[in-house]
């Protein structure tokens, strides 16, 4: 009895992350449309695409929610994945 209402237990965690992954999905996809607007622009003018002192500011918010769930260097390596996630739009 008590193994099923462990599986039962994950089976509902399971189906939470996917509507979790679902949302955050949609919500990377309308950040990564904005970030190209932003890197359009920078282009127009000449500015470079990446701002390392932005980059910091944007990670030091992330670290500062998200510190009692994880490791500074894997919330490192997260923000900077949904960071670099626009870097191959040069058009």
């Amino acid at each position: 009895m008590k193994q099923r209402t462990l599986s039962d237990q994950i089976e509902i965690n399971r189906k939470k992350i996917d509507h979790i992954d679902r949302e955050l999905s949609a919500l990377l996809r309308q950040r990564i449309l904005v970030a190209q607007k932003i890197i359009a622009a920078k282009k127009m003018m000449n500015k470079k695409q990446v701002d390392p002192d932005r980059e910091e500011h944007i990670l030091k918010k992330y670290q500062k929610k998200l510190k009692s769930v994880s490791t500074p260097k894997r919330l490192k390596a997260l923000v900077i994945a949904i960071l670099r996630s626009n870097q191959k739009y040069k058009s």
